[in-house]
């Protein structure tokens, strides 16, 4: 994969970085802010909020994401993973609609994704992060 690649990085992948801060995972998430190739969206952003104990942690993960790539979802994103979760169903596969959204993201914007996330093997057309 291109050195020069946006990459979309999952809750999952931002959990590892924050709670360990070491091992393979956080030190791709760390390489790929220093280089200004991690992308932040919306599902990612609100997950990795829920998650904070305490309004000063809450303060402190706006403050550190504030200035990572931000990709906003609009009406057709939402369509699109609607469809996508519905045709899925179908054939009886459960996934999150955050998932889902955030899968479509990575597609349209031709983002290739870092997660830990075995939802994501659902959805197809993804180019996935090798950690290495």
């Amino acid at each position: 994969m291109s050195e020069d690649v946006l990459v979309l990085v999952d809750t999952s992948a931002w959990l590892e970085f924050f709670k360990r801060g070491e091992g393979q995972i956080a030190n791709a998430v760390y390489r790929l802010v220093r280089e200004d190739r991690a992308v932040l969206v919306g599902p990612v952003l609100a997950e990795l909020l829920q998650s904070a104990r305490t309004e000063k942690e809450k303060e402190t993960l706006r403050q550190s994401l504030s200035t990572l790539r931000y990709v906003e979802a609009d009406r057709r994103d939402w369509t699109v993973a609607g469809s996508l979760l519905a045709k899925l169903r179908r054939k009886g596969v459960h996934s999150p609609l955050t998932d889902a959204l955030i899968a479509v993201l990575s597609v349209r914007h031709n983002l290739a994704i870092l997660t830990l996330d075995k939802h994501f093997a659902n959805f197809n057309d993804m180019q996935w992060y090798a950690v290495t």
